[in-house]
């Protein structure tokens, strides 16, 4: 299913997103006779994008991709090492799922100013190291 099919699917079932729990009571609810087809389409093709395993393990080196800076992060040019990798947390019922990589799922540990400094981070923002390590 291309993006524009999607959009028609998405459409096809209201065209907005239903809050499972905690939702505004004046917002229009779903009509309940919508073809299950569709449903069932939307959300088998929505999947493979909410979930985002994370690609290291613990002893990995890792640099910052380039242009997705942390503010937590120092600057490009660091290497650091992860020490713990966090499985993926199911969003709360209601949460919108339009960002889901926005959750720190790893902790590295880095040389900075000479202080060994952990960061809580992101790892679609970092790479495996791949460069030349000395003897």
């Amino acid at each position: 299913m291309d993006h524009e099919e999607f959009l028609g699917a998405l459409k096809a079932l209201g065209g907005h997103a239903i809050p499972l729990s905690g939702g505004d009571e004046d917002e229009p609810k779903a009509a309940p006779t919508q073809d299950k087809a569709i449903q069932a389409r939307v959300l088998l093709d929505v999947l493979p994008d909410l979930e985002h395993p994370n690609p290291f393990a613990p002893g990995m080196l890792v640099e910052q991709r380039p242009n997705y800076g942390n503010y937590r992060f120092p600057a490009q040019g660091h290497l650091a090492i992860v020490t713990r990798v966090y499985p993926p947390l199911l969003k709360n019922c209601g949460e919108d799922l339009a960002s889901p990589a926005s959750r720190e799922d790893m902790v590295i540990l880095c040389l900075v100013q000479r202080r060994w400094v952990e960061y809580a981070v992101e790892s679609w923002r970092f790479q495996a190291y791949a460069g030349p390590i000395e003897g």
